[in-house]
C-alpha cells in the first residue's frame, strides 16, 4: 500500500510539474506578430483625374478651380475677383492674398496650381 501511495504522489507531482510549465509557457507567451501583406488597390478614374489636373492660376475659370481640393464657388469666385482686381498671380503662394485661403488650403492646392505669364 505504501508503494502505491508513493506512486500516487510521484504521478502527483509530475501532473502538477506538466501543468505548471504548461502554465507558465502560455503565461509568457508573446505571439509573433507579422506584417500585413501589401495591398495593391488600383486607382479609379477620378483619382487620376484629380492627379492629372493642374490649373495655372492665371488662366483658370470658374469651373476649373471649383475642381481642385477645397475649393467651392466661393473661394473660386474669390480667385476670379482677386486676379481681375490685382493681375495675374506672380506664384501660387500669393493665394494666401485670396480671402478664404489660408495655408491648409494653400497646402492642399500646392500640386494642382501653378502659374504661368499671360500675354
Amino acid at each position: 500500500m505504501e508503494r502505491e501511495e508513493t506512486q500516487n504522489r510521484i504521478l502527483i507531482a509530475a501532473a502538477l510539474l506538466l501543468a505548471a510549465v504548461l502554465l507558465g509557457y502560455h503565461a509568457f507567451y508573446v505571439p509573433q506578430v507579422s506584417r500585413p501583406a501589401a495591398v495593391f488597390v488600383e486607382p479609379d478614374a477620378s483619382s487620376q483625374s484629380a492627379a492629372a489636373l493642374q490649373v495655372n492660376l492665371n488662366t483658370a475659370t470658374a469651373e476649373e478651380l471649383e475642381a481642385l481640393p477645397g475649393v467651392g464657388p466661393v473661394t473660386a469666385a474669390a480667385i476670379l475677383e482677386y486676379r481681375e482686381q490685382y493681375g495675374p498671380f506672380l506664384s501660387p503662394e500669393e493665394l494666401l492674398e485670396v480671402k478664404g485661403i489660408g495655408e491648409k488650403t494653400l497646402e492642399a492646392l500646392q500640386d494642382f496650381v501653378y502659374v504661368e505669364e499671360t500675354e
